[in-house]
């Protein structure tokens, strides 16, 4: 099984860039730990990542 943990900037530039499909073809499991999920919450509801963040089932927010 590969997982990777994400950090904001590169969630940022695949989602801007439309090329978040790349890592479930890479790994199995996409860990997002809370502090970054938050990190792009707080970016707001117009940005595109917190609008395509919660509709990526890859994607697992982590309590760390």
């Amino acid at each position: 099984m590969n997982k990777i943990v994400i950090n904001t900037s590169l969630l940022i530039v695949l989602f801007k860039s439309q090329l978040t499909y790349l890592l479930p073809q890479l790994f199995t499991e996409i860990i997002v730990p809370a502090a970054v999920w938050g990190e792009i919450v707080k970016a707001g509801k117009i940005d595109i990542a917190i609008n395509k963040l919660n509709h990526f089932p890859s994607y697992h927010k982590h309590p760390y």
